[in-house]
């Protein structure tokens, strides 16, 4: 599993229909990287910059979101399903889609 250092700029990956089941990208500045149809979930994406980062039908089921910069980012059909969101409080329920409920 792929783990990127705080350090790394990875600006632009794309991940589109990657499995990164578990994976730890804690604090990662993942600017406009592309997770279209990538399975995330369990990942760590604590403190991650994912700005303008492209979700677009991935799947984030029980990922760590905290403190994660998720602004512009594109969510649409992401399933959100048991996350923690960005707050570090807050879980979202089953069958969050595009957004946490």
């Amino acid at each position: 599993l792929p783990t990127f250092s705080v350090h790394q700029d990875v600006k632009g990956i794309k991940f589109i229909n990657t499995t990164l089941r578990g994976a730890s990208l804690r604090g990662a500045q993942l600017f406009q990287a592309d997770f279209t149809k990538a399975d995330l979930s369990g990942a760590d994406l604590s403190n991650a910059n994912l700005r303008e980062a492209k979700m677009f039908r991935a799947i984030l089921k029980g990922a760590n979101l905290t403190g994660a910069d998720i602004r512009n980012a594109d969510l649409s059909f992401a399933d959100l399903s048991g996350a923690t969101w960005i707050n570090g409080e807050h879980i979202c329920r089953e069958g969050s889609v595009g957004r946490c409920n």
